[in-house]
């Protein structure tokens, strides 16, 4: 439940300092603005790669921890055969996931 709150208060936090950055970004650019803090040169790429990274990174994460809290949960109740094919699981999409990440890697078909 805590870690939940954390990661959805965490993207909360991410979007409006996108915007943040954003709307300097864009008082930056007026002839008139100066600002005491000028960011050095291609930095404002650095908000934007990082609220991208947490805005689709957060809610795989999200989804991993409560998967993985379930297997212990079923583990702690003593459901060991419940927790195993949830383990099983993750393994078995991981390693699909990596084959054909691998097999689009190495062909020459466009998209």
């Amino acid at each position: 439940l805590y870690s939940n709150c954390f990661l959805i208060t965490y993207m909360f936090f991410v979007v409006f300092l996108q915007i943040g950055a954003e709307r300097h970004a864009r008082y930056l650019q007026r002839p008139e603005a100066v600002s005491r803090i000028v960011l050095p040169e291609k930095a404002d790429n650095v908000p934007r790669i990082w609220a991208q990274a947490v805005l689709y990174g957060n809610p795989v994460l999200m989804i991993v921890l409560d998967i993985m809290f379930l297997a212990v949960f079923l583990m702690s109740r003593g459901e060991y055969g419940k927790a195993l094919t949830i383990c099983y699981s993750i393994v078995a999409v991981l390693l699909l996931m990596g084959c054909c990440s691998q097999y689009r890697a190495g062909t020459t078909v466009d998209d």
